[in-house]
């Protein structure tokens, strides 16, 4: 899977650059494969079955915007199988932070490969409401991309030591 975004919009384009370097790395899929269990598949796929599904994937989700006619929408972005490969999010929520778009995306992504599996959905989540759905496949995905981001960061920020001359201080 690639995801592509023709705006200007550089939290995203960020995010996304972010993503596509994710989407490479066999860590990824192997800590999918190792998770125990989703919850919300009623279909018997299995965290293995899943991470296989995904990494095997070739589409192209386009990321497009949109304006949520509500301003309190919660949707962040979302997917239609009317719209295949097309990603919609919402730029009412461009306030979040890098690490909430990475995971919304992907998040958005699992349901892009869910369907495209077989044009049904798999392993979803139920309804549109989060409260409990933590561990479903694509809730505890998108968590997991955002906590590859985190860790880049920290690593990125590391500050190099230096020793100073104490005879060299003026008081």
């Amino acid at each position: 899977m690639k995801v592509k975004y023709n705006g200007r919009n550089e939290k995203l384009i960020d995010s996304i650059d972010f993503i596509n370097d994710l989407l490479t790395l066999d860590a990824f899929y192997d800590e999918i494969s190792n998770h125990p269990e989703f919850t919300h598949d009623d279909d018997g796929y299995s965290p293995k079955m899943i991470s296989e599904i995904l990494k095997a994937d070739q589409s192209v989700v386009m990321v497009k915007t949109y304006k949520s006619k509500w301003r309190w929408s919660k949707a962040n972005a979302y997917v239609s199988p009317k719209h295949k490969d097309t990603l919609f999010y919402n730029t009412r929520k461009l306030w979040r932070q890098p690490v909430d778009i990475i995971n919304t995306i992907i998040h958005e992504c699992v349901h892009v490969a869910d369907h495209n599996d077989n044009e049904k959905n798999n392993f979803g989540h139920g309804d549109n409401k989060s409260k409990g759905k933590e561990n479903s496949a694509p809730y505890w995905i998108g968590t997991l991309a955002g906590s590859y981001y985190e860790n880049e960061m920290k690593e990125e920020v590391e500050i190099e030591s230096i020793d100073i001359d104490e005879k060299r201080i003026i008081d």
